[in-house]
């Protein structure tokens, strides 16, 4: 899948763009390249007259500034993976708590009638790099997908970042 940058106006992949969950479809307008083109010059522009400005905004507004602390963490997880990680590998068994909740979840929306061996199959024969996803969430916010055959895709894991779990209308043409 591409996006065009509206910068640029180049046509890129879309892990060439920012997460930004806010945004229609996950991503944000700009590719990488322009985006910090245009916030490193801004920033340089405007730098001490930005530092104290932020800190005089931080004073005056702590709990709205928690929020986006929030926020910005729940948008740039990735970058806590790594500390993640190493937390997980002192604490396994926060991780098997987790993966039996994933199995119920999993378990619960996989009916009796449902093609377990087709459904294998797509899970064994997944190309390289791929994730497969439903394309109707599992625990969507105003829709539940079940686990069968039809409702299972392959992309790629930043487009399964990005998605999360909401129904993206254009993967129900694929």
């Amino acid at each position: 899948m591409t996006k065009k940058c509206i910068r640029c106006n180049k046509k890129k992949k879309l892990n060439s763009f920012s997460i930004d969950r806010s945004r229609k479809f996950g991503i944000k307008d700009y590719c990488l390249a322009c985006n910090k083109i245009l916030s490193d010059s801004d920033y340089q522009k405007n730098k001490k007259q930005r530092k104290r400005k932020h800190k005089e905004w931080r004073e005056k507004n702590k709990e709205y500034h928690n929020k986006l602390c929030r926020e910005h963490y729940y948008k740039n997880k990735s970058r806590y993976n790594e500390n993640n990680k190493k937390w997980l590998k002192n604490h396994p068994e926060y991780m098997s708590y987790a993966r039996d909740l994933r199995r119920a979840q999993v378990k619960q929306a996989l009916p009796n009638w449902a093609d377990k061996i087709h459904i294998r199959k797509i899970y064994d024969n997944r190309p390289k790099d791929m994730v497969v996803d439903h394309i109707v969430p599992l625990q969507g916010k105003n829709v539940r997908g079940l686990h069968v055959p039809w409702n299972l895709t392959y992309l790629t894991k930043h487009e399964n970042q990005i998605k999360s779990n909401k129904l993206l209308t254009f993967l129900l043409e694929i």
